[in-house]
């Protein structure tokens, strides 16, 4: 990604690059949040073969999540997309949390449950309207839970 340097004045400005840094920052931690949270959902889940042919490995299901919530830019498919670019579109999000969660489920394909939620740069949880993430009523994130 190309960064450029713009000098005002002979002063460097910096605002415009360190918020799409932050939106960067957050849309990695947004992927390793989930990531993580898929393994824990997951993890006691029944273990025999019926088991698992129901309930796909956790990376095709954040696989599958990633695509429909993530896209290179405006144009691009997916209806449920909030990360466009290296930018939070706020209004979608809202709109995806006021959504209940079986039909996000539904309309994402995916059988596994989930848990989608933003962390900062300094490690803390940022909220989503008035809850703390997306996802599975079952799901807790920094002690309290999404649904």
């Amino acid at each position: 990604m190309r960064t450029f340097d713009k000098r005002i004045a002979g002063r460097r400005h910096t605002g415009n690059k360190q918020l799409k840094k932050n939106n960067i920052a957050a849309m990695v931690l947004l992927i390793l949040a989930a990531a993580i949270t898929l393994y824990f959902m997951t993890a006691g889940k029944p273990t025999d073969s019926a088991a698992r042919a129901q309930y796909p490995e956790p990376n095709k299901t954040l696989e599958i999540i990633l695509k429909k919530l993530v896209v290179s830019n405006q144009g691009a498919p997916g209806n449920m997309a909030v990360v466009i670019g290296d930018q939070v579109d706020s209004s979608r999000l809202k709109e995806l949390a006021n959504t209940p969660y079986e039909k996000i489920k539904s309309e994402m394909g995916v059988k596994n449950d989930f848990a989608i939620y933003f962390v900062s740069g300094d490690d803390t949880i940022i909220p989503i309207g008035s809850k703390p993430c997306i996802g599975s009523p079952e799901a807790e994130v920094d002690g309290r839970r999404c649904g």
